[in-house]
């Protein structure tokens, strides 16, 4: 009984770990332009998750929002300035097929990024510039780990949508199957590199 007390309080306890980063996340999401600050201290306490057993989520938090603060606001005002300028091409372009296709090609490199973009920035200490270049890189090494991502994303958004409450713990799981995912990539890129060095 004891063990299955003890399994039922790590599950439980689990759960709760999610929902307040969740809403740790949400909070600091708040002001709008710590939007990026705030899901890159997201993905960073997921990949703590992932690298050490039980890191104190406030603490691990803050600490990470603070590390990658002006870096993830310098890359956000690159990326939503760049979404920004999509649209409005989008809504300029007319009828224009040949237009139309280009932009189509831009809009889904702009979405290959974004996904892989606050995995990479966690995972890597890298320059604003070369995270943005890894981060299509990366994506488009495993092609199937960027389609289960984008899977991913629409579901989560499939259930939000259907069920509200979610709210309270959709963000935090989707980081982290996200994150599960690139890091099977991360890990296949230094696989190659090191048999690369070896040769």
């Amino acid at each position: 009984m004891n063990i299955l007390d003890s399994k039922l309080y790590e599950k439980l306890n689990t759960i709760v770990d999610f929902v307040l980063l969740n809403l740790l996340w949400l909070l600091m999401c708040l002001p709008v332009i710590t939007i990026f600050p705030a899901t890159a201290a997201l993905f960073g306490v997921v990949r703590k998750w992932k690298m050490e057993k039980e890191p104190p989520l406030l603490k691990t938090y803050f600490v990470l929002f603070k590390e990658n603060f002006i870096q993830s606001s310098l890359i956000g005002l690159i990326w939503t300035a760049l979404g920004a300028a999509l649209y409005l091409d989008f809504t300029l372009v007319g009828g224009n097929v040949f237009l139309q296709f280009l932009l189509l090609i831009m809009v889904s490199v702009y979405t290959i990024v974004s996904i892989y973009l606050f995995p990479v920035m966690v995972h890597y200490k890298n320059s604003v510039l070369h995270t943005i270049k890894n981060s299509f890189y990366l994506a488009i090494l495993k092609p199937l780990n960027l389609v289960i991502s984008l899977v991913i994303l629409y579901c989560s958004y499939l259930l939000l949508i259907s069920f509200p409450i979610s709210i309270l713990i959709i963000g935090s799981t989707t980081a982290y199957f996200i994150y599960m995912i690139c890091l099977s990539t991360f890990q296949k890129a230094e696989k190659i590199t090191t048999n690369v060095e070896n040769i």
